[in-house]
């Protein structure tokens, strides 16, 4: 368009310029039909709006590459969060592979074929696993051994400095003179035997406590349980004297060095029996004759903390003659 108007306008110029001069005929050719050329006139009669046309074009091929630009952002920042969570949950999946392979090694138990391919249940297949749940519950609640139980042969070996909380420690007084009143401290033993009694449970002052174990012999640990009065079975219907946060070492000796095995949380809401799977890796041959348990707070309660049971499971490698 700007060519065409440059040669249609151009003689006109020549022309008022060189009045005298004829101009060459190919010139005048071109002159004669530039009064009448409508190319020319709709060109400089539409300039400013042609120009309006491209300015409005051009500022939205701006907000177009503005919108690509927050869209690729947006989808860049949702591919990175879908990838983060991703990551998490193949770890999360490794680590459950991990643990029932170890589990698989330790006990060397293959769930049969025949329920693996099961669809369906009849009334007494269901009254079966009623009676097998029931089996279950007479034995320890758990179906696996206790290598902590003080009639298996396990003792409690030291309490550290863990301190008896007193019951009962009020005073009288006999004409303004004191007399101490009759008070009595529970034994640790009671966190290894099976009583659940309200009150049957190891009382320590405070909220932080230390119990260390012998066990039945060399153990192989899988899992712990905290077990504790159910709150329905309360006298207050709380539990705020339970443990709360705790942590479990293995030990090869008395006065040895520790290895953790994990720290837990105790729910207050939960199932009065809790099960904690070990978290420290541990090879096959890895073995502990002693535990501790570490109970570094409870739900709430301001003077002492009760421990009712402490279980140790797994595979044992050799018992203590």
């Amino acid at each position: 368009m700007r060519l065409v108007f440059l040669i249609c306008c151009t003689p006109f110029h020549v022309v008022s310029q060189n009045k005298t001069n004829p101009l060459p005929p190919q010139i005048i050719y071109v002159r004669e039909p530039a009064a009448t050329c409508p190319v020319v006139k709709t060109c400089c009669d539409d300039v400013q709006l042609v120009q309006s046309q491209v300015a409005l074009i051009l500022a939205r091929l701006e907000t177009l590459q503005r919108d690509k630009d927050v869209e690729r952002d947006e989808w860049q920042k949702n591919r990175q969060s879908t990838d983060e969570e991703t990551r998490r949950s193949i770890d999360e999946l490794r680590l459950m592979l991990v643990r029932v392979e170890k589990e698989i090694v330790i006990r060397g138990q293959i769930v049969p074929q025949s329920v693996i391919e099961r669809e369906s249940f009849s009334l007494e297949d269901v009254r079966r696993l009623v009676v097998e749940n029931i089996r279950r519950y007479d034995e320890d609640k758990t179906g696996e051994p206790d290598y902590a139980l003080e009639s298996s042969g396990a003792t409690v070996i030291s309490t550290r400095c863990s301190e008896d909380y007193k019951w009962g420690h009020s005073q009288l007084s006999l004409f303004g003179i004191p007399i101490p009143f009759t008070s009595w401290t529970t034994s640790p033993r009671l966190a290894i035997q099976p009583d659940m009694k309200p009150g049957q449970c190891w009382a320590f002052k405070g909220n932080q406590g230390y119990l260390v174990i012998k066990l039945t012999g060399d153990v192989h640990p899988t899992s712990f349980s905290l077990e504790h009065l159910p709150k329905n079975l309360s006298p207050t219907g709380k539990i705020d004297s339970a443990p709360k946060d705790f942590e479990v070492y293995g030990l090869v000796s008395e006065q040895g060095p520790g290895y953790i095995l994990g720290t837990y949380t105790y729910e207050d809401n939960g199932q009065s029996l809790q099960n904690f799977q070990i978290k420290t890796k541990l090879y096959p041959e890895d073995t502990f004759s002693f535990v501790e348990l570490r109970i570094t707070s409870n739900h709430g309660h301001p003077e002492y903390t009760c421990l009712y049971r402490f279980r140790v499971h797994g595979l044992l490698v050799k018992r203590d003659e």
